[in-house]
């Protein structure tokens, strides 16, 4: 059985399950290193043959699917197959196209588009072949670093090198897979619970997270992003920007490998910025969190609802930037709760990971804003 469909997602509970999964899918892949000029690309019918060494059934499958999200094909030397979703991209940077207008012209106008400005355009494509469909066709100096190694590296690293490591679960969608990792080694936690034992007068259940993306298609690195779960609701404190790694150069499994052995020191640099924003008083917290939130570039009703939260939790008067940093972090579970897609959360994370290291006194001025929301909150309790 083929994992054909475009939107197919995955879920898994168990590491060995996700591991199992990700090698077959690897075993079953190709990759084939072509002149960009030598793909044609074509329009897509019912009843197309193509090259997929599948029942004719499941082939007949993946050509109905294919006309309900791309409705194109690709033929090169290797054979004739479909266009998968994440590989448009791709097709279209080797083109060296781009703009949204592309997605509305008409199949045929849109293929021929696309071959006239593959002829021209020059280079390599490195196209990856996967579940029935072509899934990318990367540049040359694309660096192939294979799932199942980068998840076996991660766990490996972090199994060996921590107390208490559990898998949180992982998933898998044709543009990128997932897998989380909770820990809770006391020795990595230890200044965290000082700090939280210090400023809150008590220590919540703590425990570490590690989350680890990576993509064969250009959606993503091979990307390590850390957090903190604070008490039994596990509230999301993120911890700094991610470690990211790009497809390209000289980057290697060794080298990602190199970046989870500084997760500990992440950590602890980490757990230093959080500890300096509780030193930093702030009078007016709904203005600065306002302008922060805007200065990421939050969606309008995301940060609406987590500037709420917040006024509803904390009210508009003074407190510390860890406070308000804390705020921000709700819009994680608030997005969540939302059921975001996955590529839009990475997205999200990043940006309020960014707020760690903002200067939170550059907004903290008095305003409209504060006053207006307190008197909607006002009225509310009326």
């Amino acid at each position: 059985m083929l994992y054909f469909k475009d939107d197919f997602f995955a879920g898994f509970v168990r590491e060995e399950k996700m591991m199992e999964f990700l090698t077959e899918l690897e075993e079953r892949a190709e990759w084939h290193r072509i002149s960009a000029d030598k793909l044609e690309i074509f329009p897509i019918e019912e009843g197309t043959c193509i090259d997929v060494e599948v029942e004719e059934e499941e082939s007949k499958e993946i050509v109905k699917d294919t006309c309900r999200h791309t409705g194109l094909m690709v033929r090169f030397e290797k054979g004739t197959y479909p266009v998968g979703n994440t590989a448009m991209k791709t097709l279209e940077n080797r083109a060296r196209i781009s703009g949204k207008a592309l997605s509305l012209l008409p199949k045929e106008k849109l293929a021929r588009i696309l071959n006239e400005c593959l002829e021209v355009s020059g280079g390599t494509a490195l196209v990856r072949i996967g579940e029935g469909k072509v899934r990318a066709a990367h540049s040359g100096a694309y660096k192939v670093l294979p799932m199942p190694q980068i998840f076996h590296i991660a766990s490996e690293s972090i199994h060996e090198n921590y107390r208490e490591v559990q898998f949180a679960g992982g998933s898998f969608e044709q543009s990128r897979a997932t897998a989380r990792w909770e820990i809770r080694d006391r020795e990595l936690l230890e200044t965290y619970e000082k700090l939280m034992a210090t400023y809150e007068g008590r220590c919540p259940q703590l425990a570490a997270q590690i989350r680890v993306t990576t993509s064969d298609t250009a959606d993503s690195g091979a990307n390590i992003f850390y957090h903190l779960l604070v008490g039994p609701g596990k509230r999301r404190i993120a911890m700094g920007m991610a470690v990211k790694m790009e497809h390209e150069g000289q980057n290697s499994v060794e080298r990602f490998a190199e970046n989870l052995e500084t997760t500990f020191s992440r950590y602890r640099e980490a757990a230093c910025k959080l500890e300096r924003l509780t030193h930093v008083q702030i009078s007016y917290p709904l203005n600065v969190m306002h302008g922060m939130l805007q200065n990421i570039r939050m969606p309008a009703e995301l940060r609406e609802e987590t500037m709420n939260l917040f006024m509803n939790t904390n009210g508009p008067e003074s407190c510390t930037a860890y406070e308000v940093y804390c705020g921000i972090c709700e819009s994680l579970y608030l997005a969540e709760s939302k059921h975001m897609g996955t590529g839009a959360m990475l997205m999200l994370e990043e940006e309020v990971s960014r707020c760690l290291t903002m200067r939170y006194t550059a907004f903290d001025v008095p305003g409209r804003l504060e006053r207006k929301l307190a008197k909607k909150e006002r009225a509310k309790a009326a």
